[in-house]
């Protein structure tokens, strides 16, 4: 029997054209507007102004098929647009089409850009911390500020590197008054940049309702610690939340020490984190709490400007949080660097990474470092763009220090971790030159 396929009418295939054309010019329209209010903010917000600095770059929004685009000059704090491709842009944000572009720039939900990556509905063309900046310029453009609680105003960060920063430039989108100090004036002058008080000195958090400390080490955090008890009033009350990977012994130890000097009022909260800065920059990163309940409640909203909601857990005690981050880190790392290594022998073996990855999600390998592949490629490009926060470097300074801290944790109750003993090997057998090249030949791929 035959079946015959009716055809379609031609006023049907008149509105198609029509809808594409109406898709298009609703995009025009809509970069257009935004083109507008970012000339308009450059003359008149502070904040905007401030980001835009002396930056020279090119910037531009466009579809796949190139019909509609806008590009976005940036020179010497002057802002100009103009309605066509510009080939030598130094960042391109390109949707599949103008329908879906729309839907994007429209959407309330702050993981439809996320999501347009991993899907490939959206491609990201160049740094992806240019995008990152862009991301935080065109959240300037609200200019009315979140309400925040009068207990929690002003919020003292210590150390805004390559997690740091981008969590501290959450807090300032939420409304916060944020007073940074880090060592690195490089790092400093660029949180500056987004609306954090730069500080060179601890002297400057006197009057501070809460102070994170997102530093590299424990000696780093007891140090700082230890500078602020002199700097804080005898009595004071400002919660103290360490967000960084430390042993949780060494904080429970922390808590003595300041009990033994009379800072009994001194609240402390572990609170690492885990996710990508490309998480920390939308606030979406998971977070683990230990220390008085009453505490985790009352600074939850600082925390919930920097974590998804639904990835907020309060764990128990103080340290359970520190704890909980080794676990989660022996996995991430081991299975992180047996994902570059198999990866790497596919590819050297005539394998193209995108093919392995699409397969591995298939399969019974699938891991988060495949399952967002086009957004781990992006962060290994920025991992290899950085040149403020040493991230090419991470894995083989922090990472060790994570597993090391793992493994003296578990060595104090007489436990071997056989799986931390075989990362570090894996780590300290491969020099930085080699992972460089290993992420850069899986990037060009």
């Amino acid at each position: 029997m035959l079946t015959v396929k009716p055809e379609r009418s031609a006023s049907h295939k008149v509105d198609f054209k029509n809808k594409k054309r109406e898709d298009h010019m609703h995009f025009q329209l809509l970069l257009y507007i935004l083109s507008k209010l970012f000339i308009r903010a450059n003359k008149k917000n502070n904040s905007f102004r401030k980001m835009v600095g002396e930056k020279n770059i090119v910037f531009q929004l466009l579809t796949k098929d190139k019909k509609t685009a806008r590009h976005f000059e940036f020179r010497n704090g002057r802002i100009s647009s103009r309605p066509v491709v510009n080939e030598n842009a130094s960042l391109s944000i390109i949707f599949n089409d103008s329908n879906y572009a729309v839907s994007v720039l429209l959407s309330k939900d702050k993981d439809a850009f996320t999501q347009g990556i991993l899907s490939s509905k959206i491609v990201i063309e160049g740094d992806l911390s240019l995008a990152i900046w862009f991301q935080n310029l065109a959240q300037q453009l609200k200019s009315a500020e979140k309400p925040v609680p009068s207990h929690l105003r002003t919020i003292g960060f210590v150390g805004v590197g390559l997690i740091g920063a981008p969590m501290a430039r959450s807090l300032v989108r939420n409304g916060f008054t944020v007073k940074a100090h880090d060592r690195n004036s490089e790092a400093l002058d660029k949180i500056s940049e987004y609306g954090a008080i730069a500080c060179d000195s601890l002297e400057l958090f006197h009057d501070v309702d809460v102070v994170i400390i997102m530093v590299n080490t424990m000696e780093q955090v007891e140090d700082v610690v230890m500078t602020l008890m002199n700097i804080l009033p005898e009595h004071s009350k400002t919660p103290l939340v360490i967000m960084s990977t430390v042993s949780p012994d060494r904080i429970i130890a922390l808590r003595k020490t300041l009990d033994d000097l009379g800072r009994t009022e001194t609240g402390i909260l572990d609170a690492p984190v885990s996710g990508a800065p490309l998480l920390a920059e939308a606030g979406k990163l998971s977070l683990m709490a230990g220390g008085e309940k009453a505490l985790f409640n009352r600074i939850k909203p600082v925390l919930l400007s920097m974590g998804d909601k639904e990835k907020i857990f309060y764990m128990g005690d103080l340290g359970r949080g520190a704890a909980m981050k080794l676990v989660n880190n022996v996995i991430g790392i081991s299975v992180g660097v047996n994902v570059i290594e198999a990866l790497s022998l596919g590819q050297k073996k005539g394998l193209k990474p995108d093919e392995m990855a699409r397969v591995i999600n298939a399969s019974s390998g699938k891991t988060f470092f495949t399952e967002q592949w086009p957004l781990t490629k992006k962060m290994f490009d920025m991992v290899l763009r950085d040149t403020t926060y040493s991230a090419k470097s991470a894995l083989f300074t922090t990472g060790l220090k994570d597993l090391e801290t793992a493994k003296a944790w578990g060595q104090a109750d007489h436990i071997e971790i056989p799986c931390v003993e075989n990362a570090i090997g894996q780590i300290k057998n491969m020099t930085e030159d080699q992972f460089v090249e290993t992420l850069e030949n899986m990037i060009q791929a």
